[in-house]
């Protein structure tokens, strides 16, 4: 499990670096609802926060290492990109994308206890 975790990581992660840091669309109707963004903000970092949570836990860390750990990395990738889309054609710095990636992040956490709990390691 330790290895299926560690490679859905890194794969989660290089997509969400596409999404989040390539140029945006011009046309912000783009959306199909307002809000959106917010949402895919959210369950990027959810996703994201969910598989380091799992590979922290299958890879028998101390869980308030796996904590901080994720918690802090979350908090630097959520502002970095936040950042970064200031500066990214297309793209806005907004407070609230930050809000819903923190969001995500915590939502992750909370979702990957529960799953470790469901399905021992193996």
């Amino acid at each position: 499990m330790k290895t299926l975790t560690t490679i859905l990581l890194v794969v989660w992660s290089l997509i969400m670096a596409w999404l989040l840091l390539t140029p945006g669309s011009p046309d912000v109707s783009d959306y199909f609802f307002d809000g959106a963004d917010k949402l895919a903000h959210f369950s990027l970092f959810l996703g994201w926060s969910f598989l380091m949570t799992l590979r922290g836990l299958y890879g028998s860390m101390n869980t308030r290492v796996i904590l901080l750990v994720v918690i802090c990395v979350s908090l630097i990738l959520g502002a970095g990109t936040e950042l970064l889309q200031g500066i990214i054609p297309n793209r806005s710095r907004e407070l609230i994308d930050f809000i819903a990636d923190v969001l995500g992040a915590i939502s992750g956490l909370f979702l990957a206890f529960a799953v470790k709990r469901i399905l021992p390691a193996k």
